[in-house]
């Protein structure tokens, strides 16, 4: 949790002094289970000044990703089925960690996480279930 939160801080330093790109690069120089954690921030403190750079890189990290073969860590919102490692939250959908492949996404990108993450997750959960089931139930007219 210190290192997300330095790393957090060292991203947000870069975006207040208006070194957008370099913001950029430091998440992407981030390992995959820190770079997870710190990308929604990035986006979050610079929308509406990049999201379409960002969102272009993020299609260019995929694009080179699937044409060569290798796996990349993204966060995605996902269908946990049978996961031994979110065992407790199987059979819902669940923004998450995964690995992609060319093949789509393999796992859930396992990173520790602690009762009160657990907790939030599951909470995330129901609140993403139950917005899925009301607009499954709206009457067709």
């Amino acid at each position: 949790a210190q290192e997300t939160e330095t790393h957090k801080t060292n991203m947000l330093q870069l975006i207040q002094e208006d070194q957008i790109y370099e913001a950029y690069e430091y998440v992407q120089s981030l390992p995959p289970d820190l770079r997870a954690a710190i990308k929604p921030f990035f986006v979050h403190f610079t929308a509406g000044r990049t999201t379409e750079m960002a969102t272009a890189h993020a299609v260019v990290d995929l694009l080179q990703a699937f044409l060569r073969g290798k796996h990349l860590v993204v966060p995605a919102q996902v269908l946990l089925e049978d996961d031994e490692y979110l065992e407790d939250l199987s059979g819902g959908v669940l923004g998450v960690p995964v690995v992609l492949s060319p093949n789509g996404w393999e796992q859930v990108y396992k990173i520790p996480l602690a009762p009160d993450e657990r907790d939030a997750l599951k909470s995330a959960q129901t609140a993403i279930a139950q917005s899925i089931q009301a607009f499954v139930e709206v009457p067709s007219e």
